[in-house]
Order: structure tokens, then C-alpha cells, then sequence
């Protein structure tokens, strides 16, 4: 085992033992990615390093000469016995908040610690006009084989004109198709090709069903149950009932954004129908709060991995959505519709399709001009080993309220909200990742 198997730094009296020769190439922070707070003026940034120093921080400024700021991490974890896997790949994972930061503003920061730091690297907080646009990428179902035209494609856009976030709706790496010995080497792999955009642009996360399961009984004692996607990311959840990054929200500009867990505490949750808490009476407590709220936030999205309406085999039966697509139906869609949620985003399925609004498996309208129900959108597309669904796997003839659906290549939605004169636009636009051209 290493030395200690969860360790919360300045929150507890928990012992940690700290690498005695901590060298610069052990203690090299890797893996760098950000991610929202519920506050305008934080940003949370999470990193890995292969033994564990004595203190970790990140330090920040408006320039990379200047950065003066400094905030200790708040919990270091690590979750892998050295006897089950090779254990140059086992990592500690280090979380802290950079907070007082200005509105529209860019800084620059390090993370590490005394043996080493990082590179420099910068972001931008949210600009003073958030209240009337912002913009964020959004895809499904992402690992490490045929992702990289989509991971190309995000990269130029974080480079030359990055979005506000960047939402990874479940299946993040899909390290759990592989033998145990890989499991790590893969979720390594995952973050390392994706750090040139997660160092600069927020990345949050959702829990997909690859979150949870494992192929090699030699991994299930720390592939199962979210261990490592709640070890390795920090989404906001701690201000919610899941205490963790399964289900959680945050503001930003126009829209209020609810991430939410498809696979776990509801009833007949594909997964653990009670694991993390009362997610349903959360979900109805902070969809309550948005919808009084909308005069000054007027989006109300919400995602999460698997989908209530998609026209594929094993979803749908042709008049209503069955199986796991039924119980979720079951658990959300009333409260969905009461206080007016505009979309709900998911992945699982590895094509695209977008919906008409939809109440109770029956298209409200073929016009998106101020809908009377959500409309339902499915892009698990990013790439994987997986593969694309097959066009077989279509139900046919299409249901009434399938507006379109793609299956022929991978690709990214760009989501972009703007208000102005008291009208609100929320325009979705799906690219295909092998030419970059606009599909929907």
C-alpha cells in the first residue's frame, strides 16, 4: 500500500507521511486541469505527482514574473495499493482554489511544491459581461483512441478563442476496457495529451457508466464505485448533497448549469440506485432556486451521461424510452418540465442527435421560439475504442420528435447563450471532428 490512502491536507489531523527524497522528477506536477467553483472570483485547479512532498500550493499573478499569490492545496488523494498495479504509475492528486481573483481578468500560475514546479500556464476569469453571453464545448464518451481529431480540434479553438468552459458529459478516458495492469497507464495517458487545454480552459466533468464499471477483476477494488474519477477531478459538488464531484451547479453569465449523475442515487440507477445521497431532493431544492432566479440567469441546462430520448436500440422501443432511459425518465423529466429546464445534455450513445422540445414522449412543437418542454440533446461523440453506433442501430423509422441525428463521424457541440433587450438566444451547433465542418 502507499504510505496512506486518503489524506485531507488542512481539513483534518490525518498523519501524512511525505516523500523523505522527494525529487524533482518524482514530485513533477503532471495531469494540470481546472475547473469552475460556484464563485466568479475562485478557480480550482487540480494536479499529480508521483510521490507525495511535504506541501503542495499554486501560486498566481497578472504576469509570469509576478506571481505573488499563493494558496496551499486543500486535499491530496491517492487510491491505488501498489500490490495491484505497477506502481510507477500510481499518483497522489493534489486540489486547491485560487480565490480574490478579478473579473476579466488574466492570470498566470504555477502548481507544485518545494521540490519542483510546473510550466507556466494562464487563464482568464470570467469577463465582466458574463451576465449577457457565454459560450462553453461540449461532448460525451472521450478516450484515447479516436479522439484525437476531436481533441485537435478543441485545442486550436482553446488556443485561439477559448471558450468560457469546456463539458465532458461522462466516459472520460475509458480506462476500464483495458486489463488491470493499464487501468492507470490509460487515465495517465488521458490527461497527459489532454493538459494543453485543461491547464488554460476549465474542464468539468459529469460520471459515466466507465466511471463506475471494470473489465478485469484485478481493477474492480479501485475501478468501481467513481474512485478514481472522485479522487482526479474537483467539480463543485462539495456545496451539494453528493459531497463530491457527482452532482452539482454553478452560474455562469446566462446560464445555470446542473451536472448531474445518470448512473447513481435514484431509483433503479443503472449503477447503485444509493451510494453518494439524496440526489433527487437536491435536483428539485436547486432547480427550484434557478427558476426564481431567472430574471437574472435565464438558461437552464442540465447534463449528465445517459439519455431520456435517444431513437437507438436499447433506449427507446419505438412509442417510449425503456430500460435505464425509463427509470430516468421516471426520476426527472416532471422536473424538468415544472420548472422549465430549455435542454438537457448527455452522451453514452456514440452519435449525435438533437430533438424537438418534447413533454412526455410527444414533441410539444417543431420550433425551438420559446418552447413549451426541453429539448433533448445526445453527442457521444468525442471518439473511443468503441466505436461509432452503427446505422443499424437506428430505430426506424425515426420518432416524431427526433429532429436530426448523425452517425457518421465524431465530433464537438459548441453551446453559446446570449441575452440582450430581455431576449435570450441559445444557439447549439454540432462539428464534425475529421474536416471540422458544421453539421448541425
Amino acid at each position: 500500500m502507499k504510505s496512506i490512502a486518503i489524506i485531507c491536507l488542512l481539513l483534518s489531523t490525518t498523519l501524512v507521511y511525505a516523500a523523505p527524497n522527494c525529487s524533482l522528477e518524482r514530485c513533477r506536477p503532471e495531469f494540470v486541469h481546472l475547473a469552475l467553483t460556484d464563485d466568479a472570483t475562485e478557480m480550482a485547479v487540480s494536479w499529480a505527482t508521483v510521490d507525495l512532498p511535504a506541501t503542495s500550493f499554486v501560486i498566481w499573478g497578472p504576469s509570469a514574473g509576478n506571481m505573488t499569490q499563493k494558496a496551499q492545496v486543500t486535499i491530496t488523494k491517492s487510491y491505488i495499493p501498489d500490490s495491484m498495479t505497477d506502481p510507477t504509475l500510481v499518483r497522489y492528486h493534489h486540489h486547491a482554489i485560487m480565490t480574490g481573483l478579478s473579473i476579466g481578468t488574466r492570470y498566470f500560475y504555477q502548481v507544485g511544491s518545494v521540490s519542483g514546479l510546473s510550466s507556466v500556464f494562464s487563464f482568464t476569469t470570467r469577463p465582466a459581461t458574463a451576465s449577457k453571453h457565454a459560450k462553453f464545448i461540449l461532448y460525451g464518451d472521450m478516450g484515447v483512441i479516436n479522439s484525437a481529431e476531436t481533441v485537435q480540434r478543441v485545442e486550436h479553438i482553446a488556443k485561439t478563442n477559448p471558450p468560457d468552459f469546456i463539458m465532458h458529459i461522462g466516459d472520460i478516458s475509458y480506462s476500464d476496457d483495458y486489463v488491470a495492469h493499464m487501468y492507470e497507464w490509460v487515465w495517465n495517458t488521458w490527461f497527459q495529451f489532454m493538459q494543453p487545454i485543461t491547464s488554460t480552459v476549465p474542464y468539468m466533468v459529469t460520471p459515466g457508466n466507465h466511471e463506475y464499471t471494470c473489465s478485469d477483476m484485478k481493477q474492480c477494488p479501485y475501478a468501481t464505485n467513481f474512485t478514481a474519477y472522485n479522487n482526479r477531478f474537483n467539480m463543485p459538488g462539495y456545496l451539494s448533497t453528493s459531497k463530491n464531484s457527482m452532482w452539482y451547479s454553478f452560474d455562469y453569465g446566462p446560464i445555470h448549469w446542473i451536472g448531474l449523475s445518470t448512473e447513481t442515487d435514484f431509483p433503479n440507477a443503472p449503477e447503485v440506485p444509493s451510494l453518494f445521497g439524496d440526489q433527487l431532493t437536491w435536483l428539485e431544492s436547486d432547480l427550484k432556486k434557478a427558476y426564481a432566479n431567472r430574471a437574472q440567469v435565464p438558461f437552464i441546462l442540465v447534463g449528465g451521461h445517459r439519455p431520456i430520448y435517444a431513437s437507438s436500440l436499447g433506449f427507446f422501443d419505438g412509442k417510449t424510452p425503456i430500460q435505464d432511459s425509463a427509470n430516468l425518465q421516471k426520476a426527472v423529466e416532471h422536473m424538468f418540465l415544472r420548472y422549465k429546464v430549455d435542454a438537457f445534455f448527455v452522451g453514452h450513445v456514440h452519435s449525435y442527435e438533437r430533438t424537438f422540445p418534447i413533454a412526455n414522449n410527444q414533441a410539444t412543437s417543431t420550433s425551438y421560439h420559446n418552447p413549451a418542454a426541453p429539448v433533448y440533446i445526445v453527442n457521444g461523440a468525442g471518439g473511443n475504442e468503441e466505436g461509432l453506433n452503427a446505422d443499424n442501430q437506428w430505430i426506424n423509422p425515426a420518432p416524431a420528435w427526433s429532429a436530426f441525428r448523425f452517425n457518421q463521424d465524431w465530433g464537438y457541440m459548441t453551446i453559446d447563450a446570449t441575452v440582450s433587450q430581455n431576449a435570450g438566444k441559445l444557439h447549439l451547433q454540432f462539428f464534425t471532428s475529421g474536416d471540422n465542418k458544421l453539421k448541425d
